[in-house]
């Protein structure tokens, strides 16, 4: 913490973790031990969303399109990134409206956790009438809850970010979701404590990747989504794809 304290003004990381640590100053075994696992835990699932948002980017060119172009207007026409204006800073991301829903839609598709355990404290009954005693270890597919047409429509296996406005194109109020529809960090009391973290380092690494470069697939080859199993569910098949620098990222050098 001491180390993270004294991180300049313009660290990415000093903002990202200290308010997990309330009053900044808690330095108890418990806080360092949540620490420990979101540098852990935390950067692989990021590294893993980044890779699937890719991913559904360049399947969806228009959303590709729509969220560069935010990047990059948010970046070059409204004063931010760094004193260079050739990166994006964490300070510009409260302005990247559309990422952000580009990731909320990734982690609805692609959670890292499509499985999420959890053990019962005392016994209870669902809305079903199911009596579940104490000490039950309860299984929540995620997965299914995130892609029920039921919950998200009959357009639920699309990639589809605009689905998460308040609003629509026409200013139309859109069917808002209950807190338990989208879930990829768990929910409650005992939810990821790096949440904040790891969305906030995707959406940072994600901006700057559609800042710097313009992207697509290689030629004659199908970007895929099949999925392996790991310490957070990746990509099966390496994700490759041809980076050209772009013209606003040139110009800043």
């Amino acid at each position: 913490v001491d180390e993270l304290e004294s991180c300049t003004q313009d660290s990415n990381t000093t903002p990202l973790v200290l308010p997990s640590f309330p009053g900044h100053v808690d330095r108890s075994k418990p806080n360092c031990v949540v620490l420990q696992d979101m540098f852990i835990a935390g950067s692989d699932t990021s590294a893993v969303t980044v890779q699937w948002a890719m991913t559904e980017l360049v399947r969806n060119p228009d959303v590709l399109a729509k969220a560069q172009h935010e990047v990059r207007r948010v970046i070059a026409g409204g004063g931010g990134g760094d004193k260079d204006g050739a990166m994006v800073r964490e300070a510009d991301l409260p302005e990247l409206h559309y990422l952000r829903l580009v990731i909320k839609e990734t982690l609805r598709l692609h959670p890292a956790s499509p499985l999420v355990q959890r053990e019962t404290t005392e016994p209870f009954r669902t809305a079903h009438g199911v009596e579940i005693p104490a000490r039950t270890r309860v299984v929540i597919n995620a997965m299914a809850i995130h892609t029920d047409p039921g919950v998200w429509g009959p357009n639920a296996e699309r990639f589809l970010p605009e689905r998460h406005r308040a609003h629509d194109a026409d200013g139309e109020q859109q069917h808002e979701h209950d807190g338990f529809a989208l879930v990829p960090f768990g929910i409650g009391r005992r939810s990821c404590p790096g949440v904040h973290f790891a969305a906030a380092a995707a959406e940072l690494l994600l901006a700057n990747l559609l800042f710097c470069f313009d992207w697509r697939a290689l030629p004659g080859r199908e970007v895929d989504v099949e999925e392996e199993n790991g310490l957070a569910v990746r990509k099966k098949n390496p994700l490759v794809l041809i980076a050209t620098k772009s013209k606003s990222n040139r110009d800043a050098h």
